[in-house]
C-alpha cells in the first residue's frame, strides 16, 4: 500500500507497475464554502473541503461532483 487511497493490484499494461483504485469513502465532511466570485463564480457558496495545504498560502480544494481545484487559501471560508 503506497499512498492513501491507492492500492497496488496486477500489471495493466506493459511498463506499469501497479493499477490505481480508489478506496471507497464512507462519509466525507466538506467544511469549507467556496468563497470567491472572480475565480470561478459559478460555485460561489458551494460546500468543498480542503484535501491538502501547501506553501505559499495555497490550497488543494475538492467539490462534491468531484472537481478539484488548488488555489489560495482565501477562497474559502469555514463553515458555521
Amino acid at each position: 500500500m503506497g499512498f492513501r487511497g491507492v492500492s497496488r493490484d496486477t500489471p495493466s499494461a506493459p511498463g506499469r507497475d501497479f493499477v490505481l483504485h480508489e478506496r471507497p469513502t464512507a462519509s466525507v465532511d466538506y467544511d469549507h464554502i467556496w468563497w470567491w466570485r472572480k475565480r470561478l463564480p459559478e460555485f460561489k457558496g458551494r460546500p468543498c473541503r480542503v484535501v491538502a495545504r501547501g506553501s505559499l498560502n495555497s490550497a488543494l480544494v475538492e467539490f462534491p461532483n468531484g472537481a478539484r481545484v488548488v488555489t489560495s487559501r482565501y477562497a474559502v471560508r469555514k463553515r458555521d
